[in-house]
């Protein structure tokens, strides 16, 4: 299962970074579920929730299950004052979907 592993800022510079390796990976690897590690994300933007609801829109019409692992505390409040977070499967480290010690099929980190 392919982990992507999102860092730093993700804001109008770097959405659309995101959107494109989704469609990229999913096309590749074809996987069941796609998980967005998101633990060393520091900010996100009004882009960077579009940029996630993107991608998850990108995985829906491919049947490919997108998880949002381990976001930090300031990155959930955006996504529920985003009025989003239930539109997400959020998982926390032991919660995240089997797989997860595989190498990750890249980083997002514009810069």
């Amino acid at each position: 299962m392919p982990v992507v592993r999102v860092r730093g800022d993700l804001d109008l510079a770097s959405a659309h970074l995101l959107t494109e390796l989704v469609d990229h990976v999913v096309a590749a690897q074809s996987p069941a579920a796609l998980v967005l590690d998101l633990a060393r994300l520091d900010f996100l933007s009004a882009a960077g929730i579009t940029a996630l609801l993107r991608a998850r829109e990108i995985l829906r019409c491919r049947d490919v299950h997108l998880v949002l692992r381990d976001p930090p505390a300031v990155i959930c409040r955006v996504l529920v004052i985003g009025g989003v977070a239930s539109v997400f499967d959020i998982q926390y480290d032991a919660e995240a979907v089997p797989g997860r010690s595989g190498r990750p099929a890249a980083v997002v980190a514009p810069g």
